[in-house]
């Protein structure tokens, strides 16, 4: 399995298989980096997002595929917290994902985003549709 870590002064880059068992590493190596840089931030709601978005990503885009990658990368320059993460899936129709409203308590699913705007992040997407951007505002 694939699991290449670079750490460029004040960013980090992993690129992994998409595989479950990897998020947890992917999450820890980034509370690490943030630490290491003495970068303040809240645990619980950074923990909770990033399992979000990297398991939306494994989960979704790759379709649980260990022959295709994610990538997560966290910059923290200007004193700004960026997170991105890719996949290589053929990505989904976002606009709509952006137009819904915060879905049914019932579902186990598909809250993803309301969660990640309700800590304070906001979410843009590329036009496919397969790599998130959330900076922390």
């Amino acid at each position: 399995m694939l699991y290449v870590m670079e750490i460029m002064e004040k960013r980090l880059k992993i690129v992994f298989s998409s595989v479950t068992s990897s998020i947890t590493e992917v999450i820890d190596d980034a509370i690490e980096f943030l630490e290491i840089n003495n970068f303040a931030y809240e645990s619980f709601s950074l923990k909770l997002v990033l399992a979000e978005a990297i398991t939306n990503a494994v989960k979704h885009g790759n379709s649980l595929n260990p022959h295709l990658n994610t990538i997560f990368s966290l910059d923290i320059s200007g004193g700004k917290l960026m997170l991105i993460i890719e996949d290589q899936g053929g990505g989904f129709d976002w606009k709509k994902l952006l137009q819904s409203t915060m879905p049914d308590e019932e579902k186990l699913s598909g809250r993803g985003l309301a969660l990640m705007q309700a800590y304070g992040y906001r979410a843009e997407y590329n036009e496919v549709g397969n790599r998130l951007t959330l900076t922390r505002v």
